[in-house]
């Protein structure tokens, strides 16, 4: 419903039609010609005539002053008006001549208060009713009578033709009005406008949203009687004193927001009043905050992501208070996402979070930084304190998740750092996962504090991470290879093949151990692209040295674990294989003992595939992984490496390496001893039954030319026999 003025019609602003508007002026005319009837009897010669004639006309304006004034009563008086005039005018007397004035009044009022047909019928009428009473006896010359008829025609017709123009105008204005009216009722916004003096002219329903009472609201009410919501109130209040608008003021009303604009009214450059207009953005507000939400919240555990975290972290930078970072990771996730399948491992970190969560206090955040990395913002702890919590967190970690009913163990790894001084949310990050790698190095489910020797040792290893990466996509990564030889039935050696290793060697630092630049490779998701590399050198450089040299020599490559996790490892095998026209049979493919034992249901399967493109298999570092002979014996195992660190006690011990000699045996695997390097440790292992030797007895890993030479110095003495050396 929308506030009306009063006497307009339900449902708008449409205003009464002219009819109506004027129908007091009809009645008000008639009145006054009572009196103009009185006045003339005081002139005419028939006063009791002309006192009648008032005293009808005045009978006739009373009833229409008491109400009665519908067309038919407009009809009756105008009738009257005339039949009066008619009859006064047939009297001939002094005030004859004054009545003629009825006339002009009656074509010059009543067509535009009567219907159309009613006025055009009174307009035709009244100059034919004059000219009746002008016929003879006449007044005067018969010409100035038609004139004054005509007059009386013409002044009938241009009233009507007013009132119809009027009645246009008025129809277009009201229809305008009620349209406004309408649209401002269905609008979706609340509205109200009040006068200068501060009292209410116009308003929709919703204004009533915003007030405090449910009265209904009524024209002329005052500001304060309408109880806005006081900020609304007071809004209108500071417009009507000072003329100036108020944009986006926010409200918080009957559990809705809305925001309001206040503004001057004006007319022909007039200010009238004010008005204001209220929106409800409940619904827009409440979206906003969502994709907020969803922007700063990590979806699957509803925390903070990484950049609140950030933010919030920055703020607290820059209050100055104590603030303290744990960097968290969970402990081999992957392996766990793997064995329990990703739904499971959502539902780990969702578990974890809330523990996470419910370990620290209510002033602490957390947020979940991606994957497995979560982080925790201490403020106003030293770092005994963070380090305590941090402790507090792995604790409440080592005890069982409940996922789906079933236990699940998921520990942390946990970083601690703590600003020093003017730093950024970034360089304390960095900080605490510097810390968290150090714990990682350490054998993981535990605390590690970070100092500035971790920051040195993790830029070196980042350092070097980056010029490997750059190695790797140049192929500046090379190729050593050491020989592998057996023992023939007349005690001469005979080689068997090469192991290929992968060399880094930096300019300014020279030669990078394997044992660093691996495990980089493997951090860095580089050593796909690195293992394969290395395999298609191997395989290509052993193509050419069977077709020269021996065509039953074979080639052992190292497959690191995250190789051996790729699914797509078999067809890079077969890819190579196919690339260097080399046999499957040529070469064999070396995993750890270590690697095996960690998943020994899943290893099998993928050796299974790697046996299915038709290459052999080798268990290193036999002897370090605590490997079960029921495993072994299941598992499709052709060569055994004996771990370098059981042939360095050689000959001394000779019983437990007699003992890993007699183990491998009953797999049914050949063996092979690594670190040979001198003759007595050779002459050991040939009498434990070992089936073939590696080491710096036979050779160091010699890079491709020096290999090459090797082989033409073997070769060269076929018939040479018991060698260790070329």
């Amino acid at each position: 419903m929308s506030g009306r003025r009063p006497g307009a019609r339900a449902g708008g602003h449409r205003a009464p039609p002219p009819v109506r508007r004027l129908a007091l002026l009809e009645v008000t005319v008639t009145a006054a010609l009572a009196v103009h009837a009185l006045v003339v009897a005081s002139t005419a010669n028939h006063v009791d005539s002309y006192r009648a004639a008032a005293a009808v006309l005045a009978a006739l304006a009373v009833a229409g002053y008491a109400g009665w004034r519908s067309n038919g009563a407009v009809l009756t008086r105008a009738a009257a008006v005339v039949l009066l005039g008619l009859l006064l005018l047939e009297l001939h007397d002094s005030g004859s001549d004054y009545v003629l004035l009825w006339y002009f009044v009656v074509v010059a009022v009543y067509p535009v208060v009567l219907p159309p047909v009613a006025a055009y019928v009174l307009v035709a009428v009244v100059p034919l009713a004059y000219l009746a009473t002008v016929l003879p006896p006449a007044y005067g010359p018969f010409a100035v009578d038609v004139l004054r008829a005509v007059s009386l025609l013409l002044v009938g017709l241009f009233a009507r033709a007013a009132a119809e123009a009027l009645r246009r105008v008025a129809d277009e204005h009201d229809h305008l009005a009620a349209l406004l009216d309408a649209c401002l009722g269905a609008a979706p916004v609340a509205f109200a406008v009040v006068d200068r003096s501060a009292r209410l002219q116009f308003w929709n329903s919703r204004i009533d949203q915003v007030r405090d009472v449910r009265a209904p609201a009524r024209l002329g009410m005052r500001v304060d009687e309408l109880d806005l919501a006081p900020p609304l109130a007071e809004a209108v209040a500071t417009s009507l004193v000072s003329g100036r608008r108020v944009d986006r003021l926010l409200l918080e009303h009957g559990g809705h927001r809305w925001t309001a604009s206040v503004f001057p009214v004006a007319v022909a450059r007039r200010t009238v009043g004010t008005a204001c207009m209220v929106a409800d953005v409940t619904a827009s507000t409440q979206q906003r905050e969502r994709l907020l939400h969803l922007a700063t919240h990590d979806i699957l555990t509803g925390l903070p992501n990484r950049s609140l975290f950030a933010d919030r972290l920055t703020a607290s930078l820059a209050s100055g208070e104590p603030v303290s970072v744990l960097f968290c990771d969970v402990d081999n996730f992957k392996v766990l996402n793997d064995a329990l399948g990703h739904v499971v491992g959502d539902l780990v970190l969702v578990a974890l979070a809330a523990r996470l969560r419910a370990t620290v206090e209510d002033q602490d955040d957390v947020a979940r930084l991606g994957g497995d990395e979560f982080a925790v913002l201490l403020r106003s702890r030293g770092l005994a304190e963070a380090s305590e919590v941090a402790e507090q967190i792995c604790a409440a970690l080592r005890e069982p998740l409940q996922v789906e009913g079933r236990p699940v163990t998921a520990t942390l790894s946990v970083g601690v750092a703590r600003a020093a001084g003017a730093g950024s949310s970034a360089s304390l990050l960095r900080d605490a996962d510097l810390a968290l790698y150090q714990a990682k190095e350490h054998g993981r489910d535990q605390v590690a504090v970070f100092d500035d020797s971790a920051r040195a040792a993790v830029e070196e290893r980042m350092s070097l991470g980056e010029a490997l990466r750059r190695a790797v996509e140049l192929d500046q990564v090379t190729v050593a290879y050491q020989p592998v030889v057996s023992w023939c039935p007349d005690g001469s050696s005979r080689l068997v093949g090469f192991e290929a290793l992968a060399r880094w060697s930096m300019p300014e630092r020279g030669p990078v151990p394997p044992d660093v630049f691996v495990p980089i490779a493997e951090d860095l998701g580089l050593i796909q692209e690195l293992g394969a590399h290395v395999l298609r050198t191997a395989c290509l450089q052993m193509r050419t040295w069977r077709d020269l040299h021996d065509p039953t020599l074979q080639i052992a490559v190292n497959v690191s674990p995250r190789q051996l996790d790729h699914p797509g490892l078999p067809a890079v095998v077969a890819a190579a294989l196919a690339q260097a026209g080399l046999p499957a049979g040529a070469l064999e493919l070396e995993i750890t003992e270590s690697v095996l034992m960690s998943d020994v249901v899943k290893t099998a399967a993928v050796l299974a595939r790697l046996r299915a493109v038709g290459v052999h298999i080798a268990l290193d570092d036999f002897g370090t992984g605590y490997s079960s002979l029921v495993y072994l014996r299941e598992l499709p195992i052709d060569t055994i490496k004996i771990d370098r660190s059981f042939t360095m006690k050689l000959p001394a011990d000779t019983a437990l390496f007699a003992q890993l000699i007699s183990l491998a045996a009953v797999t049914g695997a050949r063996t092979v001893v690594e670190g040979v390097e001198t003759a007595e440790q050779r002459d050991t292992a040939r009498a434990a039954g070992a089936d073939r030797l590696q080491g710096y007895l036979i050779a160091k890993p010699m890079d491709q030319d020096e290999a090459g030479d090797w082989l033409e110095r073997w070769y060269a003495d076929p018939g040479a026999a018991g060698r260790d050396r070329p």
